[in-house]
Protein backbone atom coordinates (compact mmCIF):
# COMPACT_ATOMS: atom_id res chain seq x y z
CA UNK A 1 0.00 0.00 0.00
CA UNK A 2 1.55 3.46 -0.84
CA UNK A 3 1.13 6.49 0.73
CA UNK A 4 -0.59 7.59 -2.29
CA UNK A 5 -3.68 6.24 -0.58
CA UNK A 6 -3.68 8.71 2.55
CA UNK A 7 -4.48 12.06 2.34
CA UNK A 8 -3.71 14.74 4.98
CA UNK A 9 -5.91 15.42 7.56
CA UNK A 10 -8.09 18.53 7.89
CA UNK A 11 -8.59 18.73 11.60
CA UNK A 12 -7.72 22.18 13.45
CA UNK A 13 -4.57 21.81 15.34
CA UNK A 14 -4.02 18.10 14.19
CA UNK A 15 -1.22 17.10 11.34
CA UNK A 16 -1.17 13.85 9.80
CA UNK A 17 -2.69 11.74 7.18
CA UNK A 18 -5.93 9.06 6.71
CA UNK A 19 -7.18 6.58 4.64
CA UNK A 20 -10.45 4.60 4.59
CA UNK A 21 -10.46 0.72 4.17
CA UNK A 22 -12.89 -1.43 2.72
CA UNK A 23 -14.18 -2.42 5.94
CA UNK A 24 -15.48 1.95 7.26
CA UNK A 25 -12.19 1.83 9.47
CA UNK A 26 -10.18 4.74 9.34
CA UNK A 27 -6.19 4.46 9.97
CA UNK A 28 -4.85 7.44 10.83
CA UNK A 29 -1.06 8.71 10.86
CA UNK A 30 -1.11 11.14 13.57
CA UNK A 31 2.43 13.44 14.67
CA UNK A 32 1.21 13.76 18.74
CA UNK A 33 4.73 16.25 19.24
CA UNK A 34 7.70 16.79 17.49
CA UNK A 35 8.98 13.64 15.85
CA UNK A 36 6.34 11.95 18.39
CA UNK A 37 3.84 9.80 16.02
CA UNK A 38 1.31 7.86 16.41
CA UNK A 39 -0.95 5.27 14.21
CA UNK A 40 -5.15 5.23 15.05
CA UNK A 41 -8.16 3.32 13.85
CA UNK A 42 -11.21 5.16 14.03
CA UNK A 43 -14.86 4.51 12.68
CA UNK A 44 -17.87 7.75 12.84
CA UNK A 45 -14.90 9.79 14.82
CA UNK A 46 -14.13 7.64 17.42
CA UNK A 47 -10.60 5.94 18.12
CA UNK A 48 -11.42 2.24 18.25
CA UNK A 49 -8.11 1.39 18.38
CA UNK A 50 -4.42 2.75 18.36
CA UNK A 51 -1.49 0.33 17.67
CA UNK A 52 -0.61 -1.96 20.23
CA UNK A 53 2.19 -2.72 18.76
CA UNK A 54 3.44 0.28 18.74
CA UNK A 55 3.02 0.98 22.22
CA UNK A 56 4.71 -2.02 23.28
CA UNK A 57 7.68 -1.66 21.30
CA UNK A 58 7.88 2.01 21.82
CA UNK A 59 7.36 2.29 25.41
CA UNK A 60 6.54 5.88 25.17
CA UNK A 61 3.66 5.21 23.04
CA UNK A 62 5.10 7.38 20.47
CA UNK A 63 7.67 6.42 17.53
CA UNK A 64 9.57 7.75 14.67
CA UNK A 65 7.54 8.85 11.26
CA UNK A 66 8.86 5.53 9.88
CA UNK A 67 7.70 3.55 12.41
CA UNK A 68 4.50 4.93 12.05
CA UNK A 69 3.92 4.62 8.46
CA UNK A 70 4.98 1.05 8.66
CA UNK A 71 2.42 0.04 11.19
CA UNK A 72 -0.04 2.11 9.32
CA UNK A 73 0.50 0.16 5.63
CA UNK A 74 0.11 -2.82 7.45
CA UNK A 75 -3.25 -1.94 8.35
CA UNK A 76 -4.89 -0.84 5.25
CA UNK A 77 -3.72 -4.51 3.96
Amino acid sequence: MSHASFTVMEEPYVYGFHAERADGIVVEVVECGVGEWDVFLTRGGHVVASSVKAHGAWGSGYGSRAEAWKIARELMI
